[in-house]
C-alpha cells in the first residue's frame, strides 16, 4: 500500500504491507474509506472534567444514583494516573450545551460533589467536556490492508466503560517486537477485537437505561 503523510507543511510517501489506522474517533483513514459505525446512541449528556487532587481513597469506579450533589440524576467517578480523578455528572435535557460546560457552572457542581463524599483536599481542574451516551463500531475492523485500532474502530461512551489503549491493543494483536518491528496478525486481531467489542457493547447495554 502507498499512504501520503503530511506533517510539519511537508509530504512524504510510506509503502507498507498494511496500514494501521489508529486516528481517533474522528478518523480520516475511515472517511476516505466511507465507513460507518453502526451501534447504539441514547440522548443523555454528561459532563466530563478531570481534576487533580491529593487523596488516599482507593482506585475503583464509584457511581451514585440520585446523590444529593447531583439530584435525580448519576454521578460517576474514576481514578486516573498522577492524583487525577475523572468526574463525569448527567445535565438536564433542557439545559444549553456551552452553559453545561463553563467552568462558573461545572466547578460548583464538582466541589458540591467532593463535599459529599468528604474530599476535604485542595483540588484543580485539568479539563472540561461533555459528550453523549453510545456504543459504536464498525462492522469489521479489517478492510483489505487496512487495520482499525482504538478509537478510530470504536466509540464506547457510557459512563466509565470500555476504555482501551490503542497502543496496548498493537503490542498485544499485531506482535511489537525490539525495534518497533510488528509482525502482523490480521484475522486474530479483527476477530479478537470485535468479539471483545461485542461483549462490551452488550454489557454497557444494560447500563445504557440509567444514562439516557
Amino acid at each position: 500500500m502507498e499512504v501520503t503523510v503530511e506533517a510539519g507543511g511537508r509530504q512524504h510517501t510510506v509503502r507498507a504491507d498494511w496500514v494501521v489506522a489508529c486516528d481517533g474517533g474522528r478518523s480520516a483513514v475511515r472517511e476516505l474509506l466511507g465507513l460507518q459505525f453502526q451501534g447504539m446512541q441514547y440522548e443523555g449528556r454528561y459532563v466530563i472534567v478531570d481534576i487533580e487532587q491529593d487523596t488516599q481513597r482507593p482506585v475503583e469506579r464509584l457511581v451514585w444514583f440520585d446523590p444529593p450533589s447531583n439530584p435525580g440524576s448519576t454521578i460517576l467517578m474514576h481514578r486516573q494516573p498522577d492524583n487525577v480523578w475523572r468526574i463525569d455528572y448527567q445535565v438536564d435535557d433542557g439545559v444549553d450545551t456551552e452553559e453545561a460546560i463553563k467552568p462558573e457552572n461545572v466547578l460548583p457542581r464538582v466541589q458540591s460533589h467532593l463535599d459529599m463524599i468528604g474530599e476535604t483536599a485542595p483540588w484543580k481542574p485539568l479539563w472540561i467536556s461533555i459528550y453523549n451516551a453510545k456504543c459504536l463500531t464498525l462492522g469489521s475492523y479489517r478492510h483489505g490492508r487496512v487495520l482499525f485500532a482504538g478509537d478510530s474502530v470504536k466509540v464506547v461512551k457510557i459512563g466509565a466503560g470500555g476504555h482501551a489503549d490503542p497502543h496496548e491493543q498493537i503490542r498485544q494483536h499485531y506482535g511489537a517486537q525490539p525495534g518497533f518491528v510488528y509482525v502482523i496478525r490480521p484475522d486474530g486481531y479483527v476477530m479478537g477485537r470485535w468479539h471483545g467489542a461485542d461483549a462490551c457493547a452488550s454489557a454497557l447495554s444494560t447500563l445504557a437505561p440509567f444514562h439516557a
